[in-house]
C-alpha cells in the first residue's frame, strides 16, 4: 500500500493539486482518494488503469516515478563481502526451492537468470498477469563462473544455446563453441541480449552483416549483465531478500518502457547495420578462415 500512496502524491505534485482535486478528476470521493494516500485503503485494477490514464493525459512519467520507487526498495539490500546484488524478473512467483529451470532456448540456456539491470527485470515480465520482482544475493566465493563479456564470443555462444548452429555441426566453429558452452561453469554471465539477436543473427549467417556490424548492432542499447545459475550447487547460494509484487499500476508504467525501449532499439540497430555495411568480416570468410576460429 505504501507504493500506491507514495505515486499517488507524486502525480498529485506533478498536477499541483489538492486531494479534492485529485478525486475529482479521478470521478472518485475525496475520502477515496485520502483513504489511498493513508495507506488505509487500496485502489483496485480499474482504479488504477485510470489514475495511470491521468500520467498518459498529462505527460507524467509514470515510468520515471515506477523505476525511482521500486529502486528505492533495493537500495534497502545490502550485499556482504563476496556477493554482488543482483535481480529476478519471475511471471508468477517463485514457488520452492530455487532451481535452474528456465527455458532451454535462453542465452545460456537452462539456469535461474539474474541481472545487473532493474529495469530489464521489471520490463522482462510486465506484461504477465501476476509479475514479481526479486532483489536477491549471490554468494560469489564458493562458485565457479564462467564471463563470457560482449564480444563475438559471447554473440556465437548465445547463438549455440538458441539452436542458431545447428546447421554447422562438425564444424570447427561449431565444436569450439560447443566446447565453450558447455564448459560446466556453475553460473554463467555477460552483457544481456535482446530478441533483435535472432534477426540479427540470421542476417549474419546470410552474409547481410559482418560480424563488426552484428556486435554493434546489439550493443544498440545496454541491458546490463545476466547471471545464470547453471545448477542446484550455484542456486544454494542465491538469497532472495526482497520479494515484491508488481501492481496494475507499475505493469501499466512498466510496459510503456518495454515498448518504447524496444523501438528506440530497432531504430538504432538498423542506422548502426547501414553505417557498418564492410566494417569487419562477414560470416563466409570466418568459416573459410581457420586463422579466425
Amino acid at each position: 500500500m505504501e507504493r500506491i500512496s507514495w505515486y499517488i502524491k507524486r502525480i498529485r505534485d506533478y498536477l499541483e493539486y489538492s486531494q479534492e482535486e485529485f478525486a475529482d478528476e479521478l470521478s472518485v470521493a475525496f475520502s477515496t482518494v485520502n483513504r489511498w494516500e493513508r495507506g488505509e485503503a487500496f485502489p483496485n485494477d480499474t482504479a488504477q488503469i485510470a489514475i495511470y490514464s491521468i500520467c498518459e493525459r498529462y505527460n507524467i512519467p509514470a515510468g520515471k516515478l515506477v523505476l525511482d520507487k521500486l529502486s528505492q526498495e533495493s537500495n534497502d539490500v545490502i550485499e556482504n563481502i563476496g556477493e554482488v546484488k543482483l535481480y529476478h524478473g519471475s511471471r508468477e512467483g517463485i514457488s520452492g526451492e530455487i532451481a535452474p529451470i528456465s527455458r532451454k532456448g535462453c542465452d545460456f540456456g537452462r539456469g535461474f537468470y539474474m541481472g545487473t539491470d532493474i529495469e530489464q527485470a521489471l520490463t522482462l515480465v510486465s506484461e504477465n498477469k501476476h509479475p514479481k520482482l526479486y532483489i536477491v544475493t549471490l554468494n560469489l566465493d564458493k562458485i565457479s563462473l564462467e564471463n563470457f563479456g560482449s564480444g563475438f564470443d559471447w554473440v556465437m555462444v548465445i547463438a549455440y544455446f538458441r539452436g542458431r548452429l545447428e546447421n554447422m555441426k562438425g564444424t570447427k566453429l561449431y565444436n569450439k563453441y560447443k566446447e565453450m558452452a558447455e564448459n560446466g561453469a556453475d553460473v554463467y554471465y555477460g552483457e544481456i541480449a535482446d530478441d533483435r539477436i535472432l534477426d540479427s543473427l540470421r542476417l549474419f549467417y546470410n552474409d547481410y552483416l559482418t560480424d563488426t556490424a552484428l556486435l554493434k548492432s546489439l550493443s544498440a542499447i545496454d541491458l546490463g549483465w545476466q547471471y545464470s545459475a547453471k545448477n542446484e550447487k550455484a542456486c544454494r547460494e542465491i538469497n532472495i531478500k526482497k520479494e515484491i509484487e508488481i501492481f496494475r499500476f507499475e505493469q501499466l508504467a512498466l510496459e510503456k518502457i518495454l515498448r518504447d525501449k524496444r523501438n528506440e532499439g530497432r531504430l538504432r540497430a538498423e542506422t548502426i547495420r547501414r553505417e557498418n555495411l564492410r566494417n569487419g568480416r562477414f560470416f563466409s570468410e570466418i568459416l573459410e578462415d581457420d586463422s579466425l576460429i
